[in-house]
């Protein structure tokens, strides 16, 4: 995720274009949204030697918020 983020700029802007693109072809894109509130499961072992945020795990892996936005 460390080495992710570090291109954070190139990611956002790769992000946007697929955004555009997709407008494109489906004009009402981003009109309404729906979640799934189905947890995913994370792939990261439980290590309690570290308790801040390093970059290399999921700290927040087992938190969910249900939230509704209108």
């Amino acid at each position: 995720m460390k080495k992710f983020m570090a291109h954070e700029a190139e990611v956002e802007a790769i992000f946007d274009l697929m955004v555009n693109q997709l407008s494109e072809l489906l004009p009402d894109f981003g009109k309404s949204l729906a979640i799934d509130g189905k947890a995913v499961e994370s792939f990261a072992k439980g290590n309690k030697k570290h308790e801040e945020p390093d970059g290399h795990r999921d700290t927040d892996a087992d938190v969910g918020k249900k939230k509704i936005l209108g």
